[in-house]
């Protein structure tokens, strides 16, 4: 036996027919109105700008999945469906984080190939031979080549910061290639050995910095660590196998560079100067030193380590005031939608409310996201702007623009970056608020401790229903009763459901929208009672709007509530000790306790930990300069030229932003590695001359050999970081032109260093006897 429903629309269901308890018979949709509907949202969408009603999908990957594979699922996904929607418009193009990385990648060939293109300008113009530039652009080429390889084989996933470590290694991948073009013969020293160790030591401390920051720097250095590496092996083995292949058979002698005699005229008016008068040298460090200790407090600027990617896909954060209903937030956002698209430059704008259904963020009716996408014409920054004034122009929301990745970074970051805290914890906020308050107020009496602040509760109106006992028992109605009412009528109950295929519908009762606008509309609601009565639920309970918390933070079965500070001016342990004391000596009511949390000493003991592995690193960097050069005194004039190199990274820094960015410190280890080579081979040079080390005129000799050199790596290096310097704020630009502004810096002051200060203070500290002994070099 098969039952068929003949019910399938409001209209079947508004005709079953029910009796009342005088026994008249009606039908459904004379008692009330039978509508299709949905279940209460707890969010919602805006889509087309506003001008259209649908759905939104958010996916999000897993970590280390790879962005473009995942976007190549879902849009491959989305075009099978195609065919069973029509008449359904998809549109995939509201936010795609693919495109800021297809865009990066494509601004990176561009600079690639315009770097590529001046390095070889300046390989012809410097070496004047097109096997010497075959030679030192064939080693860059397979050393960079060889090392994404290598990364591509230990299963790193690209991104940008992997990019970036490439980019660093860069100027030693160029002074491997130059050394190897210049003097393809070259045998492996003691001291290039520990140069080289010592340029893989100094990044270390930045694959522990903790947090987001280490997330961002570990595979920069990992990226930097494998190129040096893998440049090293090619300049000592492939590079002089290429040069002996072509220069097969060539008369001996390189060709004169048209730029030899400007060079040499250069070399001949400032070098010999410097020698005959060391003061000028001395002059020059302490030039370098009082910039270095003048700008170093001043770069940081209040930016962030992290970097800032000109993405433009955006999204903005939308705040209303607490209590906004999901209608009022639609039309709300509805509008500023439909606004924010008629913006010049703007190419797309959805907007989601609340939460959806499968959401693991916390959210709730009154905030929401803004996704909007620029055109790739649009200026980014004056477009930006427009859209901050216009979402700010909308009285009581708060917006704020930024990008998806800085959103994400901020979330973690937020649970992580707090300052001393102290965490009450209770039933009641009424007494938890009191209770903070006589803590803050203790606490704030520790020295060391500034500013206590009690946190400050998001509250929203609220609808309270408190029932009169003595009127309700008039009626012999119990609470259970009113609760039972007011919640069938606010968020309705099943009770029943209808089948139309293979959908199931339930069927619910509940108040119908216009009676629940107001509280007085909740005070007119009618109760029935045991005796087949009704009463109004005015007349029973007391219908009130109060404040209650918008958010309500847990800990098992407690309420919690926080009092937040800073630490300055006194030993982080004394303070929290102090302040472990007055928490100790407050009294509190039973099942109400506090306690400090400890997050800062962790950040203090990770920022310590760094501190050691930098002090370490510098530690074991000058014992491998010793064992380089054999010499206390050398070492220490070597070591003192690597910080004094960095002054113009440093400077370059305060001018384009502020050196406290991840591209920026990874940028001072390229200048802090073709100074630590630059040093040492040019100090090996000099102690090679033995007895004759301390002649000014056999010094100065060794430096004119050497300057071609470091001039070519300094102007080769230079080659490749002016397109990122010249092309700021578009995608990819957000690493690497940091990087590349302190690359250059640097480059001028390491190698004024290099070619003026070094000679003349070598003749100053070289010891009056060598050191060292043709031991430091080994059979390549």
């Amino acid at each position: 036996m098969q039952h068929v429903l003949p019910i399938d629309t409001p209209l079947g269901l508004g005709s079953v027919t029910l009796q009342d308890e005088s026994g008249r018979t009606l039908r459904l949709d004379q008692v009330s109105t039978v509508v299709e509907d949905h279940q209460p949202l707890i969010g919602d969408a805006v889509v087309s700008g506003g001008s259209g009603q649908g759905v939104m999908l958010v996916v999000e990957k897993f970590p280390g999945a790879s962005t473009r594979d995942v976007t190549a699922g879902v849009q491959a996904a989305l075009d099978d469906m195609r065919p069973g929607l029509s008449g359904v418009q998809i549109d995939s193009n509201v936010y795609q984080a693919q495109s800021y990385i297809d865009s990066a990648l494509r601004n990176l060939g561009i600079w690639t190939l315009a770097g590529a293109l001046l390095l070889l300008i300046v390989l012809a113009l410097a070496l004047f031979s097109w096997r010497l530039v075959v030679v030192a652009f064939a080693t860059i080429v397979l050393s960079m080549t060889t090392a994404a390889l290598v990364l591509y084989l230990a299963g790193v996933t690209f991104n940008l910061m992997v990019l970036a470590g490439l980019a660093v290694a860069l100027g030693l991948v160029v002074e491997d290639a130059v050394a190897s073009a210049t003097v393809p013969s070259h045998p492996v020293t003691v001291q290039r050995v520990c140069a080289t160790l010592l340029i893989l030591l100094a990044p270390l401390p930045l694959v522990f910095l903790g947090g987001v920051a280490e997330t961002f720097s570990r595979p920069a250095v990992m990226a930097y660590a494998a190129a040096v590496a893998v440049s090293t092996v090619v300049a000592l083995v492939v590079a002089p196998a290429l040069a002996s292949l072509l220069f097969r058979g060539e008369p001996a002698g390189p060709p004169v560079s048209p730029l030899a005699r400007p060079a040499a005229w250069l070399f001949d008016r400032s070098v010999p100067a410097f020698l005959r008068r060391p003061v000028w040298a001395w002059g020059v460090v302490a030039v370098l030193a009082a910039g270095l200790l003048t700008l170093v407090p001043q770069v940081g600027g209040g930016s962030s380590l992290l970097p800032s990617p000109q993405d433009r896909s955006l999204v903005i954060q939308w705040q209303a005031a607490p209590g906004t209903s999901l209608t009022e937030m639609d039309r709300i956002t509805t509008a500023a939608t439909r606004e924010v698209a008629r913006i010049p430059g703007v190419r797309d704008v959805g907007a989601d409310l609340g939460r959806a259904v499968k959401s693991d963020q916390d959210a709730r009716v009154d905030s929401g996201q803004i996704w909007v996408t620029l055109a790739d014409s649009a200026d980014y920054e004056t477009t930006v702007g427009q859209i901050d004034r216009t979402l700010e122009s909308y009285p009581g929301l708060r917006s704020e623009v930024g990008t998806y990745p800085q959103d994400r970074v901020q979330d973690v970051r937020s649970n992580t970056n707090q300052s001393l805290v102290v965490r009450v914890y209770g039933i009641d906020f009424g007494v938890l608020h009191d209770k903070a308050e006589e803590l803050s107020q203790k606490i704030a009496k520790v020295p060391g401790v500034v500013r206590p602040t009690v946190q400050s509760l998001t509250t929203q109106p609220t609808l309270q229903v408190e029932v009169n006992l003595p009127a309700a028992q008039k009626y012999a109605l119990n609470p259970g009763d009113v609760r039972r009412t007011a919640t069938i009528y606010f968020q309705g109950l099943t009770v029943g459901q209808l089948y139309q295929d293979q959908a199931v519908f339930d069927v619910v009762v509940k108040g119908v929208p216009q009676t629940l606008a107001t509280p007085a509309a909740l005070s007119n609601l009618l109760i029935d009672t045991p005796s087949g009565d009704q009463v109004r639920l005015g007349d029973v309970a007391s219908v009130t709007v109060v404040p209650e918390p918008a958010l309500i933070s847990h800990d098992a079965t407690l309420r919690s509530v926080d009092v937040t500070a800073t630490v300055s001016g006194r030993d982080l342990g004394a303070v929290l000790d102090d302040v472990r004391a007055q928490v100790a000596g407050t009294s509190m009511p039973l099942e109400y306790h506090a306690e400090v949390l400890d997050n800062l000493t962790q950040q203090r003991s990770q920022a310590l930990w760094v501190a050691g592995l930098a002090i370490g690193a510098a530690v074991v960097g000058f014992l491998l300069l010793q064992a380089a050069l054999l010499s206390w005194r050398l070492a220490a004039l070597a070591f003192l030229t690597l910080p004094l190199a960095g002054a113009g990274g440093v400077a370059a820094a305060s001018l384009d932003g502020g050196l406290l960015t991840i591209g920026a410190l990874v940028g001072l280890f390229t200048v802090l590695g073709i100074a630590a080579r630059n040093a040492v081979v040019l100090i090996g040079a000099y102690q090679a001359l033995g007895q004759d080390a301390r002649d000014p005129a056999a010094v100065l000799r060794v430096t004119r050999e050497r300057a071609g050199a470091v001039l070519l790596t300094a102007f080769a290096t230079a080659a490749l970081m002016v397109p990122p310097v010249l092309f700021a704020g578009i995608p990819g630009a957000d690493i690497l032109h940091p990087l590349a502004a302190v690359v250059l810096g640097g480059l001028v002051t390491s190698t004024l260093l290099a070619l003026l200060v070094l000679p003349a203070l070598f003749v100053r500290f070289a010891p009056a006897r060598p050191e060292r002994s043709d031991m430091a070099e080994m059979p390549a």
